[in-house]
């Protein structure tokens, strides 16, 4: 997990999961989770926004409409990050197992692996398409969102795995600001995974005109 996350995150990560896991108030979990869905929702509700201005789009959506898919979108966007990590965390107990059950675990394990990572890759690119289809005020194809989505997919993976990188080897946050430091990382991280999302928006509408530009040419 520390290949694609900062170990700052990760603890601080573990810390909250601990807290919650001991925690007796369910009820209480359950409206934190819906409030801070629906808190995240509203900078979601900025991105839909965002993109429409990027297709020069009239938004004729309702706001309960426009709330619906931000959350949508926001639960989407939560499971690319616990996909990930699910398969980074239980693939190598799976790997684990396969290699004290089989004689020939190396093989499998090259395959296992290539398995799990192309997994995530393609299961990411399918959600990137689902948000970038039904984002905007008007629903775009499959085809026409499949540029940014590559492109957001393999940035994600790009800038997570050079942060942790960077942050582990050479910043020294939570050393010196503690907890403090990991919540800084944290935002930074999202911050910067949230720049390649809106730069694959552009991809897929500069794509779009020059396709559009090129048929108008044809005829």
């Amino acid at each position: 997990m520390n290949a694609i996350l900062p170990t700052s995150i990760v603890e601080l990560t573990k810390s909250i999961i601990f807290e919650v896991v001991d925690s007796q108030h369910t009820g209480l979990l359950g409206v934190s989770v819906l409030l801070m869905i629906w808190t995240s929702s509203s900078a979601f509700r900025a991105v839909i926004k965002g993109v429409n201005k990027a297709y020069s789009f009239k938004e004729n959506r309702s706001f309960i409409k426009r709330s619906i898919i931000s959350m949508i979108g926001i639960i989407l966007l939560a499971l690319i990050i616990l996909l990930a990590l699910a398969m980074l965390v239980f693939g190598n107990v799976i790997g684990a197992y396969i290699i004290s059950r089989i004689p020939f675990y190396k093989i499998i394990i090259f395959l296992w692996n290539m398995f799990r990572y192309a997994f995530v890759f393609i299961v990411m690119i399918f959600i990137f398409a689902l948000i970038y289809m039904f984002a905007p005020a008007k629903r775009l194809k499959l085809k026409e969102v499949i540029p940014g989505s590559v492109f957001s997919t393999i940035g994600w993976i790009g800038v997570s795995f050079g942060f942790s990188f960077y942050i582990n080897n050479f910043g020294n946050y939570s050393r010196f600001y503690g907890s403090l430091g990991a919540v800084f990382i944290l935002m930074t991280w999202l911050f910067l995974i949230s720049m390649i999302f809106i730069l694959g928006v552009e991809i897929n509408c500069v794509m779009s005109q020059i396709k559009y530009k090129s048929v108008n040419n044809e005829y």
